[in-house]
Formats: structure tokens, sequence, C-alpha cells
């Protein structure tokens, strides 16, 4: 199905045949660390290349994915979390900062444009 903005004569859907799982890299710019993310990073590779599926939902999905990881790695250890928080913050401030061109350069691949009716 088209997704039109509003008043739009064109609009994207998912371009066929296309597979985001196929289009992950892990943690792009900063390696596992201490508090591995390499899962939420895999996760949101996929949400970046998933069709109309919105940047600030992918980033509020990865940091979310960090936030639970942080809780199941850590427990109840204050410092644990405090430590693992703060890389948390550094992850999520990279892509919301420095993760557009990405975002845009992942839906050029996974969308293919469509009238709208």
């Amino acid at each position: 199905d088209c997704v039109c903005p509003k008043g739009s004569p064109e609009g994207t859907r998912p371009r066929t045949g296309w597979v985001p799982g196929d289009h992950v890299n892990g943690c792009t710019v900063v390696g596992p660390g201490p508090f591995d993310f390499t899962d939420c990073c895999n996760q949101h590779d996929i949400c970046y290349v998933t069709c109309n599926s919105g940047k600030s939902n992918c980033d509020t999905q990865f940091s979310d994915c960090m936030s639970q990881h942080c809780s199941n790695v850590c427990g109840t250890d204050f410092w644990c979390n405090f430590y693992c928080g703060i890389a948390e913050d550094v992850y999520y401030a990279g892509v919301v900062d420095f993760g557009g061109d990405f975002y845009n350069s992942g839906q050029d691949q996974a969308c293919e444009r469509c009238c709208c009716r």
C-alpha cells in the first residue's frame, strides 16, 4: 500500500523483494564495549531500512531496547545501571544527531515511489 503525505500526489511503499534483515552491520561507529548493544543496533538497522518506519520511531525503539538490555545485564546493581545508562545515552545521541543520512539512505533503498489516489 502506498503511504501518501497529506495532499501529495506521490508516496512510497515497500520495494518488492527487499529484505530489511539482510542489511544490518551491528553498531556502526562504536564497538561492543562493556555493554554489548549489538542486538539493539541490528534491530535499529532493520528499522532504518524498513520502508516508512519513521526515524524517530526507530530511534525510540533503539533507546527502549538498550534500556531493557541494561536492566537484563545489571539487574539491581546501581553502578552497573549507572554506567550502562551513560553508554545508552551516548549511543542514542549518536543516532539522533548523526543518523539522518543513514535513515534517508535506508529509505531510498527500501522504498519505491507510488501514486497517491
